[in-house]
């Protein structure tokens, strides 16, 4: 009985040589050995999960939405005081335009006072035809000096941009076809812009 005994021990022992996983008498050695979450590791540290905190994203969103607001009320700022710098520069020009031109009539308006002075009775009719050309030279280079310009277009090729045709004139040269015959009222321009078109006669072949 003894050696039966025995025999049995050795082949138990070399069962668990053969195959170590299998659980011993004292139950399954893995686990036994293996460290709880709750307790830590061999170091001693207690080993937990590293989960990213969910209200990191929410923060960063919120930042950035804060930058954009931030900087679409800056740009709002800027073109804000783009608009009433130009608006000011704008009306500066003008201001310096209309300046202008008042500082050449000055000398017209210089010019009526000393008529205004004259005395009636030493005004002859060649003074006053004198006068009345030296004014009329002065404001008509006032005027042109700001830009003004007249318009008498007799002999040129009628345009219904700039002139104003009043009636036709018959001819019988080809040639003279849709050409401005005479001018009734001189037309005035402002660069591109027309105040007030040439009234013309126009000349039609054929009448």
């Amino acid at each position: 009985m003894k050696t039966e005994q025995f025999a049995g021990e050795e082949g138990e022992d070399a069962r668990q040589r053969d195959n170590p996983t299998e659980p011993g008498p004292e139950g399954d050695t893995d686990s036994a050995n293996a460290p709880d979450p709750e307790e830590g590791d061999a170091s001693g540290h207690v080993v937990v999960d590293q989960v990213d905190a969910p209200e990191e994203a929410p923060r960063d969103l919120e930042e950035q939405l804060r930058e954009l607001k931030d900087r679409h009320i800056r740009k709002i700022a800027e073109f804000d005081n783009y608009k009433r710098r130009t608006a000011r520069d704008l009306q500066g020009s003008r201001e310096a335009g209309r300046a202008d031109m008042a500082r050449d009539l000055i000398e017209v308006l210089d010019d009526l006072d000393s008529f205004h002075q004259q005395d009636a009775g030493q005004v002859t009719v060649g003074s006053l035809q004198e006068g009345f050309d030296l004014l009329d030279r002065k404001l008509r280079k006032a005027l042109e000096g700001a830009g003004l310009e007249r318009m008498v277009p007799e002999g040129e090729l009628f345009d219904p941009t700039w002139h104003e045709a009043l009636t036709v004139v018959p001819t019988d040269a080809r040639e003279q076809d849709q050409m401005v015959a005479s001018v009734h009222r001189a037309g005035y321009r402002f660069g591109d812009r027309l105040l007030r078109p040439a009234q013309v006669l126009v000349y039609r072949h054929g009448e």
